[in-house]
């Protein structure tokens, strides 16, 4: 399974994105983080799919990390309702 997340470098204090990572499960990729020396928000890691979505389509507050991965497997699924949505004339 492919993880990503946002990190910080404990000797420089930069924050890095680290991508498409190759592990076994989301426990194995963050210890391997921590033995790296970066520091990983709880939040700021996820499958990769979600973490791009999260990224890609929201502005990244704290409860968009808590969306679920099968709510975005559905959203993602349906663009055409999410287009007529973003269109859709409100009456306000």
């Amino acid at each position: 399974m492919k993880f990503s997340a946002t990190v910080k470098d404990r000797q420089t204090g930069e924050l890095i994105h680290i991508e498409n990572k190759e592990y076994p499960n989301i426990t194995a990729f963050r210890k391997d983080l921590a033995r790296n020396g970066f520091s990983v928000h709880k939040n700021h890691i996820a499958e990769s799919g979600r973490y791009n979505f999260i990224l890609n389509y929201t502005n990244g507050e704290s409860w968009h990390w808590d969306i679920k991965q099968q709510v975005l497997r559905d959203i993602s699924d349906r663009p055409a309702v999410l287009g007529d949505l973003a269109t859709a004339d409100c009456g306000l």
